[in-house]
């Protein structure tokens, strides 16, 4: 990455107007939350739903934008050589870290092993937005996703 997060205006965008696939939205959410959150949709002609996952969106958000803006990045996989990204944000105190991972197009499924070597290994990590709990051991040996056949394959632990 070129520049810090907080630098980087990262937005939840349509160009055809508004996005009505749930599994659409959540995917372009967590693309956009490696930096300055933003959203570029006509509201008004948004579905109830969508509103509504778009406000629990900017809650989440909210929770640990404090750690993109402060935290230190470290890349896990390079989106050139391979056809996802992952990367993650730490704290000083190694007490928050927000893990991404990217699927960017389709393609056969594949084990992804997701390393987060700064992890704290006597620390327990509870993930807000999923409920798991993870020692910091065994993020550091890697949390096991999988690629998959969809445009829109992503997952954002916290």
């Amino acid at each position: 990455m070129g520049y810090p997060a907080a630098t980087m205006s990262c937005h939840v965008s349509n160009h055809k107007g508004i996005c009505e696939n749930p599994k659409q939205l959540k995917f372009r959410f967590d693309v956009a939350i490696g930096g300055a959150l933003g959203y570029e949709f006509h509201l008004p002609n948004a579905s109830d739903g969508i509103k509504e996952q778009i406000k629990k969106q900017i809650a989440d958000y909210r929770l640990c934008e404090n750690l993109i803006f402060t935290g230190d990045y470290y890349p896990i996989a390079n989106p050139f050589l391979c056809n996802y990204s992952a990367y993650y944000y730490i704290n000083d105190d190694k007490s928050e870290i927000l893990l991404s991972f990217l699927q960017h197009s389709p393609q056969d499924e594949e084990e992804v092993v997701l390393t987060v070597n700064q992890a704290d290994e006597k620390a327990l990590y509870v993930d807000v937005f999923g409920g798991d709990e993870y020692s910091g051991e065994s993020l550091k040996k890697g949390i096991k996703w999988h690629t998959e056949d969809s445009d829109c394959n992503s997952k954002v632990w916290y």
